[in-house]
């Protein structure tokens, strides 16, 4: 008998049930997606996208889950659900550090006292390479 392979970190890729292509990395990329959906509905944050292009360095790019502006603030924030941080995202979060073009959201799932979200800010220096 032949078993699917396993994802490395357990994740289970959510498709589309029309077009039958991948629509999620991970449950909890559409969960937080459909909070931003609500979010956006309500008037807090506007221009929801999923999956941008950021160029961190040249010819090294990253797509981090979501992008969104804040109303009140104008602030710009790019969104990366993380069930597990690997080394690779390790060094993508000191290069945005240095160089991203603004806030970066890491959210992780709380698990106790109560679900809910778990959010940190990394903060970009925004320097530029000469």
């Amino acid at each position: 008998m032949k078993f699917p392979k396993r994802n490395k970190y357990g994740n289970v890729i959510i498709k589309d049930p029309v077009t039958g292509k991948k629509a999620y990395d991970s449950k909890l990329e559409r969960h937080y997606h459909q909070e931003l959906l609500l979010q956006e509905k309500a008037g807090y944050i506007r221009d929801v996208r999923q999956w941008p292009s950021v160029e961190l360095l040249p010819d090294i790019r990253y797509k981090p889950d979501f992008y969104f502006v804040e109303c009140d603030s104008e602030r710009e924030v790019w969104v990366d659900t993380k069930g597990v941080i690997g080394e690779r995202y390790r060094i993508i979060r000191k290069l945005w550090k240095l160089f991203g073009p603004g806030i970066l959201q890491e959210v992780m799932r709380q698990r106790y006292p109560l679900k809910g979200w778990v959010i940190k800010e990394i903060k970009s220096l925004g320097k530029e390479i000469k």
